[in-house]
């Protein structure tokens, strides 16, 4: 999983409990107050650079 860490992607290893009409349960590893990067994870890697979208 990666968290929006100011600018950049941080990848933060996750452990994932029911997936529930395309809705995954996070078990352990966030804080619960984190920006989640949810699109085009599958091209992102660790420190890149991330654009907002409002």
């Amino acid at each position: 999983m990666y968290l929006a860490g100011g600018l950049k992607a941080v990848g933060r290893p996750v452990r994932i409990g029911a997936e529930v009409d395309g809705k995954v349960e996070v078990l352990e590893g966030l804080r619960g107050d984190e920006a989640v990067v949810v699109r085009r994870v599958e091209a992102l890697r660790d420190g890149q650079r991330l654009r907002f979208k409002r």
